[in-house]
């Protein structure tokens, strides 16, 4: 159960990793194709000068360059999966143990210095290597065969060992040492070890990672452009459930008045470039202070304050919103009328109460809402601001749960009957907070 719990948990992690490796190997391996071709075509000529006589390192260059041109023609076709990683990396790291063989078998006298110079450093490299393929037993293995590996070339060259330290007492004492070997081929295997720990969490934080990006990608659809960053990292940290409930929430509805003739007289660009402006500064207010934007009907906008994400007050929050907006809307009308545009004025109607939230619509569209009687109450407040000076307008229910400082700000406009309410509403005004 738990391993099927893991590989649950980097399965959409392990597919887009395994289409990058493919994609780095066919990058790197041509790269080290070449390079092993041109040191392959540098020692010939050094042995043409007569610079060097070893044709054993001329048969290694050809042979990584073969080597890695076969890996580059493996990654082209995207065949490098999680089990032929092993079969691809394997003989990369058993390398040095082949080539001690042979020059043991070839040249016994120089076999010494692939143990002591060469090899070691090699390793580490390998193991290095190995935890960019995230595969944390790859990692393992690899510290395993070169430890290992390298242990055991030390107990076969051990006998020769003392012709390269006949004149250093001290070196001697050093190379010959067991201790020595056992603790660099230690080192290896631990060094798998901590890679492979370090794969995983790396792994682990990549995948929450990648997780987190769709998590927002899903937000992104599902509220658009509407809310702030902070309050979609808000939403997918605390892991929000937005199927269905019933919450508390305040609700904004803004709308410009008499924008249809004012349309009538401008050119459709120059009505989507000023709805964009206008658009843009609303959407910031409201977000700056806790809310969303729901929704936009036309030349208005549906604003909700909690609920989604829990505030101290949205009724305060909805009422800085509005006030913010007023504020800005007259910046916006002062440079559209240098430009020769038209003026905008708005009405904004706020209400506080139960509603119910969640996602609604068809399998192919879904959006994120809220309904119920303090939606349709709020809208009607909205029309309400048509027979006042105050532009924000809110009801008496709002007015109860603001804080000392709004109440102050708030005009008493007495008593409305909106459409669909036997009662009258108490409703209350304000034009600015300063």
């Amino acid at each position: 159960m738990r391993r099927i719990k893991k590989i649950n948990e980097f399965e959409n992690f392990d597919y887009h990793l395994i289409g990058e490796i493919n994609l780095n190997f066919k990058r790197g391996s041509i790269f080290a194709s070449i390079l092993g071709f041109l040191c392959l075509l540098a020692m010939l000529i050094f042995i043409l000068n007569k610079v060097e006589r070893d044709l054993f390192e001329c048969f290694w260059a050809g042979f990584f360059g073969l080597y890695f041109l076969l890996i580059f023609f493996i990654a082209s076709k995207n065949k490098i999966g999680k089990i032929n990683q092993y079969f691809i990396f394997i003989p990369l790291i058993i390398f040095p143990l082949i080539a001690f063989i042979i020059r043991s078998s070839i040249f016994p006298e120089v076999r010494e210095s692939y143990l002591v110079e060469k090899s070691m450093p090699y390793y580490f490299l390998m193991i290095i290597i190995s935890g960019f393929f995230f595969n944390h037993k790859l990692s393992i293995l690899t510290g395993l065969l070169t430890g290992i590996e390298f242990f055991s070339m030390f107990l076969v060259g051990k006998p020769h060992l003392m012709q390269m330290i006949k004149d250093d007492s001290y070196l001697g004492n050093i190379i010959m040492n067991p201790s020595y070997y056992f603790f660099q081929s230690f080192s290896m295997m631990f060094g798998g070890i901590i890679i492979g720990l370090l794969s995983i969490t790396m792994k682990k934080l990549i995948n929450n990672f990648l997780k987190e990006e769709k998590e927002k990608h899903s937000i992104d659809k599902l509220f658009g452009q509407f809310v702030s960053h902070d309050i979609k990292n808000k939403i997918i940290n605390e892991k929000k459930d937005i199927i269905g409930e019933r919450k508390n929430v305040a609700v904004m509805f803004s709308d410009i008045r008499s924008f249809s003739s004012l349309s009538e007289s401008l050119s459709p660009e120059s009505i989507v470039l000023q709805l964009n402006q206008y658009f843009d500064k609303m959407v910031n207010c409201v977000a700056s202070n806790g809310g969303t934007v729901d929704k936009f009907i036309g030349d208005g906008m549906m604003c909700v304050f909690g609920g989604l994400i829990e505030l101290d007050n949205p009724c305060d929050s909805a009422i800085k919103a509005a006030c913010m907006m007023r504020g800005e809307l007259q910046t916006l009308n002062s440079n559209w009328e240098n430009k020769s545009f038209p003026q905008f004025d708005i009405g904004i109607g706020i209400h506080y109460g139960d509603v119910l939230q969640g996602t609604i619509g068809s399998k192919e569209r879904k959006e994120f809402t809220v309904i119920g009687d303090t939606v349709n109450t709020a809208s009607r407040l909205e029309s309400v601001t048509k027979d006042f000076d105050y532009k924000i307008i809110f009801s008496d229910v709002v007015y109860g749960e603001l804080s000392d400082e709004i109440k102050a700000k708030s005009v008493s406009l007495g008593s409305v009957n909106v459409k669909g309410k036997k009662k009258n509403i108490s409703i209350f005004g304000v034009s600015s907070l300063t």
